[in-house]
């Protein structure tokens, strides 16, 4: 068996459940890797630990663990935070074009969301673009191994206010699609679904479209989706 198929998970985890184990234990042996324990091969390892098996081989393979990399992260794009712009007529202002370059999901966040403050001081915050492969999960993530991991790589979450400062700032003329690593923030109209910001190249009028996408802690992301983080200054 070269790998562990998402209906052989499904079965153990209804297997379990009838048993009377509770979600949260489930959830643990998963993620903690001791579901390897009941597979053959590539897991089993002659002394690796005291069961011979590969533990963090099987988390991998559930996208739960990334691989090891070693990655130099260069400063991709660089924007200015606090300048002034609080609310979305300020932000639109600024863009000098019309609502069409904001999503329903990004207009509520900036008009009625707490959570979305800008910053009272000036800042110059450099950014760094990866992928969730690039991260080390070469299958795919969740985004808490993906924040997680980020961190560990010396990264650090965006401010909420970064994504729409881009859209007033971008001056590229590439494409770009990509999410906002940045803390959670409730849609205020669907207060139980988390999102963050997304920014997509909009080729009508050439110009960056702030958007949003749900950001649940189990949210999966594909190898090849782009992720924006803050590379902090020394």
């Amino acid at each position: 068996m070269s790998d562990i198929s998402a209906g052989q998970l499904t079965q153990i985890y209804n297997i379990a459940k009838q048993q009377g184990c509770e979600f949260g234990l489930i959830q643990w042996l998963i993620e903690k890797g001791y579901l390897a324990d009941f597979f053959a091969a590539p897991w089993q390892r002659n002394g690796y630990s005291d069961t011979g098996v590969d533990r963090t081989e099987f988390r991998r393979s559930l996208c739960l663990d990334p691989q090891e990399v070693k990655v130099s992260f260069e400063v991709w794009y660089t924007v200015k935070i606090g300048t002034g712009l609080k609310t979305t007529e300020d932000f639109l202002q600024a863009m000098g074009a019309s609502r069409h370059l904001m999503t329903d999901g990004a207009d509520r966040i900036l008009y009625n969301s707490p959570e979305f403050t800008v910053s009272e001081t000036e800042q110059i915050v450099d950014l760094v673009e990866t992928s969730t492969s690039d991260l080390g999960f070469k299958r795919g993530g969740y985004l808490k191994h993906i924040y997680r991991q980020a961190h560990s790589l010396g990264l650090r979450l965006c401010s909420a206010e970064v994504a729409p400062q881009m859209c007033v700032q971008w001056k590229q003329h590439t494409g770009v699609v990509c999410n906002i690593g940045m803390k959670p923030i409730p849609d205020p109209r669907e207060t139980a679904r988390p999102i963050v910001f997304k920014l997509e190249r909009n080729h009508s009028v050439k110009d960056l479209y702030l958007g949003t996408t749900s950001a649940y802690p189990n949210s999966f992301s594909p190898p090849t989706e782009s992720w924006v983080f803050v590379k902090p200054r020394k």
